[in-house]
């Protein structure tokens, strides 16, 4: 609530806040990395993102904060046909299920 009116000061005091209630919380970890992004703290943003992957290092949602954080500060690595995301060679793939069988609602 704090960011959108662009009261970025209190957010990350509030953001640090839950972590210090939960420093094992990965969650509030990621979160807290986004609102330092959104406060322009870029080398807070990139720790705290980093922290909270390798807390919950199966959490694409963590991946993809601490992705926008390394973009931020400009630490995308590249390979040789271009940018190489090293984040998502990471994560185990999901598992997708496809319907056998359709059902028929008319």
């Amino acid at each position: 609530h704090l960011v959108p009116r662009r009261r970025f000061a209190e957010a990350v005091e509030e953001a640090q806040e839950a972590v210090a209630l939960d420093p094992m919380s990965a969650i509030a970890r990621g979160f807290l990395g986004m609102v330092c992004l959104t406060a322009r703290q870029h080398k807070a943003a990139v720790e705290e993102c980093r922290r909270a992957v390798q807390l919950a290092p199966k959490l694409w949602l963590l991946h993809f904060f601490y992705g926008n954080a390394l973009l931020v500060r400009g630490r995308l690595e590249h390979g040789d046909g271009g940018v190489l995301n090293v984040i998502a060679e990471r994560l185990d793939p999901l598992p997708v299920r496809v319907p056998m069988r359709s059902r028929d609602f008319r």
